[in-house]
């Protein structure tokens, strides 16, 4: 690993007195972990649980167009999810290769792979478009459209793909500003992006009239001022990788590295697109209620876990940092504790929505049909919810030390292995249930490998499972 820059204007005065940056990089591998993970994750697992608050008071709003709006934006949900798979994989592969280069004190190369995301994301944010407009509506159909359902979610998609350079951008470079030790900044982008999207959606939708795509502009709209937030400290000297035109010279081997480590997101959140898409259309054959239902449950959900991805967001440059310097029960500790807080904040959500569904629903669904269904499927659907935010650290600790292959393994074993067969059996014996009841199934499955295997990997770096102290 090159730890002296190659590039004399890297050798200034900042490699002999770094800027605070470089200072908080530093602090990863002596300051007290618990301090750490809540310093990193904390902003992080507020800037999730804002934009998750955000698809929330969407569904809300949406909801008030009637059961075909909310059904016409969930079988939006999964070709967006796709979007969402692939800025994740860069965002983490480069925040992570970014940690690990801060770790063995190679600043030099942490701006080269910062160069070389920006790269990627410009070439998804082009081609994308050109793929997923034209396939439209086959992609909706897939997903479970009707004819009704259709007319209302072609235009909605057709915004937010012709847009999606802004969403890889503002997911991507919030990883890579955090893989420095900074969590404020992606923290305050995205709560202000989310206030300023609750705020537009309905101006857009009900004050200028424009229905679902209202809710597809105000989203734009207000990723836009987030990433614009971004940008402006990435590029301003604050930054300890700001990435000069030099860096974003064709690296193949930040790309390979990058989606090495990243794939296992790309796959990970890919195919849980593929099952969305799949359990939308399973629940299209019992009708257009169904699917508003089940978008319902994805969003309550996703309002649940969004926090447990952003821990992980903080908890990844922790790993990878420590496990770049030989920190090995830092590791081991840091690993252990963000686990545990996921897990506690998945058995809270387990309790809520098992336990009062009905009231958590009703304010999406003023239709009582509607209503009755979706609190039905949330009980069922959260009745293995409580380990999820365990096994989603368990697979996001293989991606910080850089070991792609298990993350993978881990992350679709899930849905795969599980969650497909489940979906294909359970409904035919217990009809719309079994579709509820697939998850609960391969979320138990899920968590017995993933349990397994850290331990293995745990052993086979000589990490002591439990403390010597």
């Amino acid at each position: 690993m090159d730890k002296t820059p190659q590039d004399p204007a890297e050798t200034t005065s900042l490699e002999v007195r770094p800027p605070p940056s470089a200072e908080r990089a530093a602090r990863m591998g002596t300051e007290p972990l618990r301090k750490l993970l809540l310093a990193f994750s904390g902003p992080a697992m507020v800037a999730m649980a804002s934009g998750a608050l955000y698809n929330v008071v969407d569904a809300i709003f949406v909801g008030r167009l009637g059961s075909d709006a909310l059904a016409a934006v969930t079988v939006a949900f999964p070709p967006m999810m796709i979007v969402f798979a692939l800025a994740t994989g860069v965002g983490i592969g480069g925040a992570s290769a970014i940690a690990r280069a801060l770790g063995a004190d190679s600043r030099g190369r942490a701006r080269r792979v910062c160069g070389n995301t920006i790269l990627m994301i410009i070439l998804w944010g082009i081609v994308t478009p050109l793929v997923a407009i034209p396939l439209a509506d086959p992609i909706l159909r897939l997903c479970g459209a009707s004819d009704d359902v259709l007319a209302l979610s072609r235009p909605y998609l057709r915004i937010l793909m012709a847009t999606s350079g802004v969403t890889y951008f503002i997911v991507v470079i919030n990883n890579v500003i955090r893989a420095e030790g900074n969590a404020m900044l992606p923290m305050a982008a995205q709560v202000t992006s989310s206030a300023i999207n609750i705020v537009l959606n309905p101006l857009f939708i009900f004050t200028l009239g424009l229905g679902i795509e209202g809710a597809a502009w105000a989203t734009v709209v207000a990723r836009s001022i987030g990433l614009l937030i971004q940008i402006v400290y990435l590029l301003s000297p604050r930054s300890h990788i700001r990435p000069r035109w030099r860096h974003m010279a064709l690296d193949v081997g930040i790309w390979v590295e990058t989606y090495r480590v990243g794939f296992a997101s790309i796959a990970r959140n890919g195919i849980q697109a593929g099952i969305v898409a799949f359990a939308t259309s399973i629940a299209a054959s019992f009708g257009d209620l169904a699917v508003a239902a089940i978008g319902i449950v994805f969003r309550l959900q996703m309002f649940v876990m969004m926090p447990c991805f952003g821990l992980t967001q903080g908890f990844l440059p922790l790993v990878g940092f420590n496990y770049g310097a030989g920190k090995m029960d830092r590791v081991r500790r840091v690993t252990v504790l963000a686990a545990s807080w996921a897990t506690a904040a998945t058995t809270v959500a387990f309790v809520l929505f098992v336990g009062i569904p009905h009231i958590l629903v009703r304010p999406f669904a003023p239709d009582p049909e509607l209503a009755a269904l979706a609190a039905r499927a949330l009980r069922l659907v959260s009745l293995g919810l409580a380990p999820a935010g365990g096994v989603v650290l368990f697979s996001a600790f293989f991606q910080g030390i850089g070991r792609g292959f298990p993350a993978l393994v881990l992350s679709s074993s899930r849905q795969l292995l599980f969650f497909v067969p489940a979906l294909i059996l359970l409904p035919r014996f217990l009809e719309l249930d079994g579709l509820f009841l697939a998850q609960p199934v391969a979320d138990l499955l899920s968590l017995a490998l993933s349990v397994a295997w850290i331990i293995y990997q745990f052993r086979a770096l000589g990490i002591p499972l439990f403390s010597k102290r």
